[in-house]
């Protein structure tokens, strides 16, 4: 994997929009940080004492009795916190221990990505690791190499390419990044820096700006299979929505651009026209519904199997991360004034 065309600054906020909690704060925001509810509380723990705590918003806590995992959520509420992550005492180095004796560094690294998780998954059934809430679904089974590739090739096929540009709401350019899957070689990963450079300033104007970057890319790095243009805080906003159909409505609004439009994103979108469909039927019809809905779902959901990632990998991603989002902090602000700092 190789990384071109990143700042500090815009790699910072490419991530920060999906993982709004690692957000840097300048030193007069320290305070206001300290006091506001949220952010993860990571216990250490020996039999039923608690060797060390900290909060990521307020640092080390004075927590003294580990009661189990019945009692992470009466911490959370203590410690005002949103995530509680509790790992035994030399448990992190057993997993370490475990996860180098079985990676080969001649596989790829998604091997190794699989070996690691199977490891973890190890810790957590011997009950030395404990997560709350718990997001992921009981019984989950870990994908297979076979899994990864194929849903690494529905999202992006080898030889073929994607990016996304995100604008403030002025219309000003927040973040850019490009994925290129070359034949034989590693994947890069390109920021807002190379882009600009490489076509100029971008406006705002979706068919204008997707039109550049998509020649651009195409010349220079791969056939583009798909292309995502909106505004961040429309892309933060769709990420936490519970609300069935928001996906499919922003993209017939215009809102959110996707073009390219490969088989994999029309599919998705057509399984959130049918849920919204399914919940605004539940509404008109009631109980009549009600008993015809669960079909409807089941037929929903197997005729996206192979069609979307949350399909293949038999997790719907999109609640996943939704779910983790609408538990975390508030979104990161943005403003021209940020290019100032």
């Amino acid at each position: 994997m190789r990384f071109e065309g990143f700042d500090a600054k815009s790699w910072h906020r490419l991530v920060t929009i999906f993982a709004p909690g690692f957000a840097s704060r300048p030193p007069n925001a320290h305070a206001a940080r300290e006091r506001a509810p949220g952010g993860l509380l990571l216990l250490v723990f020996r039999d039923a004492a608690v060797v060390a705590a900290v909060h990521s918003h307020r640092g080390r806590c004075e927590a003294t009795a580990w009661r189990g995992a019945s009692s992470m959520q009466a911490l959370a509420e203590q410690f005002d916190a949103r995530f509680v992550i509790a790992i035994e005492e030399g448990a992190l180095e057993l997993l370490l221990d475990r996860w180098g004796a079985r990676v080969d560094l001649d596989e790829p690294s998604r091997e190794g990505w699989l070996l690691l998780l199977d490891a973890v998954r190890e810790i957590v059934d011997e009950r030395r690791l404990f997560f709350w809430p718990d997001l992921v679904p009981g019984g989950l089974p870990r994908p297979t190499r076979t899994v990864v590739d194929a849903t690494a090739d529905l999202v992006l096929p080898a030889g073929r390419a994607a990016f996304a540009l995100l604008f403030r709401d002025d219309s000003t350019l927040d973040a850019a990044i490009a994925v290129a899957r070359p034949v034989g070689a590693p994947l890069t990963i390109i920021g807002t820096e190379r882009i600009v450079d490489a076509v100029g300033a971008l406006s705002g104007d979706a068919r204008r700006d997707t039109q550049a970057v998509r020649a651009w890319i195409d010349r220079e790095l791969a056939s583009v299979h798909v292309g995502v243009h909106t505004k961040t805080s429309t892309l933060e906003a769709l990420l936490r929505s519970e609300q069935a159909g928001a996906w499919s409505r922003a993209f017939n609004e215009g809102q959110l651009a996707i073009d390219p439009t490969p088989p994999w994103v029309v599919a998705a979108l057509g399984a959130d026209v049918a849920r919204s469909a399914i919940v605004t039927a539940r509404g008109m019809l009631g109980s009549l519904m009600d008993r015809v809905a669960p079909a409807l779902e089941s037929a929903t959901r197997v005729a996206a199997a192979r069609a979307t990632v949350s399909g293949l990998l038999g997790l719907d991603l999109g609640s996943f991360v939704g779910s983790v989002l609408r538990r975390s902090s508030a979104p990161t602000p943005s403003s021209p004034e940020d290019d100032a700092d």
